[in-house]
């Protein structure tokens, strides 16, 4: 019998990572050919425009303040709000440390519990702060794409028909990984139960939720403004909504490839997603350097100061 259980673990780790696998091999086999295009990348970073660079640290910067804003309005009990500042300063710092955002999730789990939070009500404020992020990133596509006269056509019919059939395989291994997996489909099930468990804790302080949902959304909107602020930045003309589908992208890949900070994956899905809006590859890989130098590089400096202040 425990045999047959070690088996069985064994064959859900083998499945497992050859799903991961196929994924990476796939990402890798979008970017690969595009390496030669470092060149002209580099060669147009050289010529930023300064005004669109500026732009794109400024909205950055502001994201760290929606950040801390929706666990100042999560929390159980009251918080500083220049100390949660600065928790959600080194919280991004943590983030590109471990995959899956564990550092940023145990970090803001430490501050909510160092502010007299029970373990339980720490978990539930961080719980439902990931389910708010996810469901102001759906409202804000779903509306920016009613309100907007941007055609989708640009996405079914890109420019690179490989990008395309690159997407719809990893789509499909995903939901393949979602399906097969029964570990992993179960996790997900009790991650949204028990996030909307704690959702109804809040049923006393609606207007809370709602002003989460609101900077949430804001949020995501700060880095699609970041990420549009660093396309125009070396020449590449993209709308708010292309933005937003193109961070969309970014983030699905960063959460598939288990990566710190969704590194390589959430640069592939980047990428992927401007040169489904036609953008040539060098400028398209000249954007995504930026954005991630900036979101990605930068934060990181920033953050190891804040870290080291930190003393819960």
């Amino acid at each position: 019998m425990v045999r047959a259980a070690k088996r069985s673990a064994y064959s859900r780790f083998n499945r497992k990572s050859l799903l991961v696998l196929v994924v990476a091999l796939l990402v890798l086999y979008a970017v690969l050919p595009q390496i030669g295009k470092f060149r002209s990348s580099f060669s147009i970073i050289g010529r930023l425009s300064a005004g669109w660079l500026l732009a794109a640290l400024i909205f950055f910067s502001i994201t760290y303040l929606a950040a801390a804003a929706i666990y100042g309005l999560l929390a159980k009990k009251p918080l500083r709000y220049s100390r949660t500042l600065m928790v959600e300063i080194a919280a991004a710092f943590a983030s590109k440390l471990l995959p899956a955002g564990i550092g940023a999730l145990s970090l803001n789990f430490e501050y909510l519990r160092s502010r007299g939070h029970s373990q339980a009500e720490a978990g539930a404020v961080v719980a439902t702060n990931n389910l708010i992020g996810f469901v102001g990133h759906v409202v804000l596509l779903a509306a920016t794409l009613l309100v907007t006269s941007t055609s989708l056509e640009s996405v079914a019919i890109p420019h690179s028909r490989k990008v395309l059939y690159i997407g719809i395989v990893t789509a499909a291994i995903i939901i393949g990984l979602l399906v097969w997996l029964k570990k992993i489909r179960s996790g997900i099930y009790q991650t949204v139960v028990g996030a909307l468990k704690n959702i109804k804790a809040y049923r006393n302080h609606p207007l809370r939720v709602v002003g989460a949902v609101i900077y949430s959304m804001l949020l995501t909107s700060l880095y699609t403004l970041t990420l549009l602020a660093a396309a125009h930045a070396v020449g590449l003309n993209v709308s708010f909504a292309q933005a937003l589908l193109v961070l969309t992208a970014g983030v699905a890949g960063g959460t598939v490839v288990p990566t710190p900070g969704g590194l390589g994956g959430a640069e592939a899905g980047l990428f992927a997603g401007l040169v489904v809006f036609k953008a040539a590859s060098a400028e398209a890989l000249a954007a995504v350097l930026v954005y991630r130098l900036i979101t990605y590089w930068l934060a990181l400096l920033a953050g190891l100061p804040a870290s080291l202040k930190l003393a819960f």
